[in-house]
């Protein structure tokens, strides 16, 4: 797996006249759920200090769930089916990316995270695309077949920059607001909807792919 700050560094994989599927996943929301372990750490530190946390306090906690590495390999749990998912399109032979907007610090706690749930070896390739910016500043339009994320409005960007041929909305079951749902962009409530969807749009997207090379 290599690991870059931008995307053009990867190019696609074509073993003979076919074209390698390039499907990237969103890391924090979308393969792993930092909140159940930010709400862990809220309920130990209430029933320590019988009180809420102060902002600064509230800000330690958030970023001890994305940047402490031993933390994180033991206490951020997968994203139900996102493992499960992971292994089953490498052995397919798909490209496997992961994008993340975190800082350095919180890359490298991803990285450990993927090598302690054991799908590091699934990963073509891990992307930074840095705090603050939206992911599609640092990629290409046409870089990957389906890209799948879990906020709209990264989600919306995704599409109407077409970073993606098609982009997967994660939404884990939770109704997102009439208004918010960006155009074009599909829904899946959980990674069972995930795949269903792949399994129907990637050959679409391969053609497309194949059209444009």
């Amino acid at each position: 797996m290599t690991k870059n700050p931008v995307s053009s560094t990867v190019r696609r994989c074509t073993p003979g006249s076919q074209l390698v599927p390039r499907i990237a996943f969103d890391f924090h929301g979308t393969i792993a759920d930092p909140k159940k372990a930010l709400e862990a750490l809220l309920i130990e530190f209430r029933g320590r200090r019988g009180r809420e946390p102060g902002p600064h306090e509230l800000s330690m906690m958030k970023d001890q769930v994305h940047t402490n590495i031993p933390y994180i390999a033991q206490f951020v749990e997968p994203v139900p089916g996102s493992i499960e998912l992971l292994q089953e399109l490498a052995l397919g032979s798909s490209q496997i990316f992961i994008v993340t907007s975190s800082n350095a610090d919180a890359s490298n706690a991803v990285l450990q995270w993927l090598q302690y749930r054991q799908v590091d070896t699934c990963i073509s390739a891990f992307f930074m695309s840095g705090r603050h910016r939206m992911k599609r500043e640092a990629f290409i339009p046409g870089m990957f077949d389906l890209f799948i994320e879990n906020c709209p409005r990264q989600a919306g960007e995704l599409r109407r920059f077409r970073i993606a041929r098609y982009v997967i909305l994660l939404t884990c079951g939770d109704r997102v607001a009439r208004g918010r749902l960006p155009r074009g962009v599909i829904t899946a409530k959980d990674f069972g909807e995930v795949r269903t969807h792949i399994q129907r749009l990637l050959p679409s997207a391969l053609s497309h792919a194949r059209q444009t090379a």
